[in-house]
């Protein structure tokens, strides 16, 4: 049990690393909402291949969770950009 929490660990500090430098490239082209696009549309396609790879790897992956996680990153995309 232990293990496997560790593994997830690891996963989920890729995933704040992500999140943070995401964040942290918003913060610093604030003023250009086209780079603030681009930047949102990569971190969505990360997370979207970061859900399928974690989930890949625990082996749960179904169609379902990629949909999911699929939804997820377009209405979050859609989200901020509709706000820049």
């Amino acid at each position: 049990m232990t293990l496997k929490k560790n593994k997830n660990i690891l996963d989920y500090l890729v995933l704040l690393l992500l999140v943070v430098t995401y964040l942290t490239l918003v913060m610093l082209v604030s003023f250009n909402p086209k780079e603030i696009k681009l930047f949102t549309l990569g971190f969505a396609s990360l997370y979207f291949f970061w859900g399928i790879y974690h989930h890949h790897k625990e082996k749960s992956l179904h169609p379902k969770i990629t949909l999911e996680y699929l939804i997820v990153a377009l209405l979050g995309s859609w989200l901020i950009i509709g706000i820049f």
